[in-house]
């Protein structure tokens, strides 16, 4: 079946985000734990293994669980990375002719992130992306319905009826969706839903 939709994982697939990650973790810890900094190769371990902001703060803060506010760590992050995190992020090269190509075709195209939807968005707007992806298509760990990598709830809950509403009939048949991220455990997901992986590395 021809691909009607491809979804891509957002950092380390579309955007190269491992500096303003890494920065801004480090920055956080200068903010709410400096005397007790992750060393840079653990931080680097948890970015590339893809785990996500609440997961990579409780496997580096030396406290965890007990001593570990997440909402207050959460939020400290997002705000330094708004500031500090957006400009160090580009995207690979090929990322906007790729985009380009899908949609003269008219192949949708979606983002699952573990990022908040407003990081995914800025980067895009700030790199001349913006508009490439409608707003719809874009799934953030906080969007209500969303579901972590590699369960598919969040193209069952959200992109499909986002599909449905572009005229696809209901429902999107999943051998026509090709999922693409940089590591393959996290985007290979169930074999019911037959999705393609390209590792993009």
């Amino acid at each position: 079946m021809p691909i009607k939709l491809v979804i891509f994982d957002f950092d380390g697939t579309l955007f190269d985000t491992h500096r303003s990650i890494s920065r801004c973790i480090k920055l956080t810890f200068d903010a709410l734990l400096p005397a007790q900094a992750p060393s840079e190769a653990e931080v680097h371990r948890l970015i590339s293994s893809g785990a996500g902001l609440q997961d990579t703060f409780k496997a580096l803060h030396p406290d965890a669980p007990r001593h570990f506010d997440e909402e207050e760590w959460t939020a400290t992050y997002r705000s330094l990375y708004a500031e500090h995190g957006q400009p160090l992020i580009t995207p690979f090269p090929g990322a906007a002719e790729l985009l380009g190509t899908l949609r003269a075709r008219a192949i949708s195209a979606a983002i699952v992130s573990n990022n908040g939807v407003a990081a995914v968005r800025t980067a895009l707007q700030n790199n001349g992306l913006g508009g490439t992806i409608r707003e719809d298509m874009i799934v953030g760990d906080k969007t209500p319905g969303a579901t972590r990598k590699p369960d598919p709830g969040s193209y069952v809950n959200l992109l499909r009826p986002a599909m449905r509403s572009c005229g696809y009939a209901d429902p999107v048949d999943a051998s026509g969706v090709l999922v693409v991220g940089d590591t393959e455990g996290r985007h290979l997901v169930c074999d019911q839903y037959r999705w393609r992986y390209i590792g993009l590395v």
